[in-house]
């Protein structure tokens, strides 16, 4: 309203003063007069549309205003899906500065620690409450349900119809849930333990080429091989696709070794047998081709979060099941009060459950990281043994804010 009051001043304003000015800088005081009853007037009829268009426009706002929220919210939880904020595949402590001379130790294999918030669901507590809640409501809905449906046979003909097909949809939507889930979890597992356990061999290749003749590879190589577990470690997925585009490590990699291939240095066997340096950096680029698809295959998973209108049916399927239960019965017993709790505390329990699959990264069912953190810490050691690299590399992400 103070936007149209606003414009109200604002019009009768502008029209008063368009009266005054209309027959030039002469006008009598009698011809001011009545042309300022004229422009009130004018204004008034003109202010009246004006003030009701500029009503119905705000109207319209608020409604567009009200849809453009509920739609950011998905765009919101979109994005954050998308872009795995949270991601990292092994724990950052060993990967900080002050810790990368230290020896990794079994603590360096669990899982990050996780608020409380993300866990309450699976407390005796928080179950007890949904429970006691729920059944201790269950009679007052039957009694006020009862005074609509008493003595009504068709709509409890209809209730008995209509909930067995909705728990035929809810466990249809049960199955596809978890069966998406669990295999976006075991495929994320698979590929990041041999991602990283191809890009551990890439750096023992590296680091065995003899630093004559091959220190710029070495050290090049080095950090590009660092800067990739920086991305697993500590970057989001928004990060990591940004990089991609800016500076691949895995393209730089490729570029390093075609660089060897153009300045035209001279593989020579190795005195104790080993593979020759030539056969290592074959070996090197067959493994940066296998590992360009593994990559893929990791960020389009990654990424293959279920939706928010997913979790939306799954409510909405629910809380239909549990009015077409109150609907069953004519009062509430007992027995019927607690098997409503138990139904409404189960159903809630699945929707946590699977919102936490949802989350890869995050809450308590979150992927299995000990065999992507062994090759990670490996690649660690490796690098900061070695006597050109152990001054230059650095694992800790400058841009660890980034809100992508």
């Amino acid at each position: 309203m103070y936007v149209v009051e606003t414009d109200k001043e604002r019009i009768k304003t502008r029209l008063f003063d368009k009266e005054l000015n209309g027959d030039g800088e002469n006008a009598s005081p009698m011809l001011i007069s009545e042309q300022s009853k004229k422009g009130e007037r004018s204004s008034e009829s003109s202010e009246s549309s004006e003030t009701k268009k500029m009503m119905d426009k705000n109207d319209n706002n608020d409604l567009s205003y009200s849809f453009q929220n509920d739609m950011s919210r998905v765009d919101i939880e979109r994005m954050k899906s998308r872009f795995s904020h949270d991601r990292s595949y092994a724990r950052r402590e060993p990967f900080k500065k002050e810790n990368l001379k230290k020896q990794p130790t079994m603590e360096d294999f669990l899982p990050p620690s996780i608020p409380w918030q993300e866990s309450l669901y699976l407390t005796f507590p928080a179950r007890f409450l949904v429970f006691g809640i729920s059944a201790g409501v269950f009679p007052m809905l039957v009694d006020n349900i009862s005074m609509i449906t008493s003595n009504n046979d068709a709509f409890s003909d209809l209730v008995s119809k209509f909930v067995p097909g909705i728990s035929i949809l809810y466990g249809t939507m049960i199955t596809l849930t978890l069966d998406k889930l669990y295999s976006r979890q075991e495929v994320l597992q698979d590929s990041i333990a041999r991602e990283s356990s191809i890009l551990s061999m890439i750096t023992k290749n590296f680091l065995t080429l003899p630093s004559e003749g091959y220190g710029d590879l070495i050290l090049h190589g080095g950090r590009c091989i660092a800067d990739q577990v920086k991305i697993l470690v500590g970057q989001s997925r928004g990060q990591e696709l940004m990089t991609m585009i800016a500076s691949d490590p895995y393209e730089s990699m490729v570029d390093l070794l075609d660089d060897a291939e153009v300045r035209g240095i001279e593989y020579s066997d190795s005195q104790n047998g080993d593979l020759t340096q030539g056969q290592l950096l074959s070996n090197c680029r067959n493994l940066l081709n296998q590992l360009v698809e593994i990559r893929a295959t990791r960020l389009s998973h990654e990424a293959n979060s279920l939706t928010v209108t997913h979790f939306q049916l799954i409510n909405i399927l629910t809380v239909l099941l549990l009015v077409g239960y109150t609907f069953s019965f004519s009062e509430g017993g007992v027995a019927s009060s607690v098997l409503f709790g138990i139904l409404t505390t189960t159903y809630l329990q699945f929707y946590n459950f699977a919102n936490d699959l949802n989350e890869p990264f995050g809450g308590v069912y979150q992927i299995r990281r000990a065999a992507s953190a062994v090759h990670l810490l490996k690649i660690k050691n490796k690098l900061m043994s070695h006597p050109s690299l152990c001054d230059l590399i650095d694992f800790e992400n400058d841009d660890a804010e980034s809100v992508i």
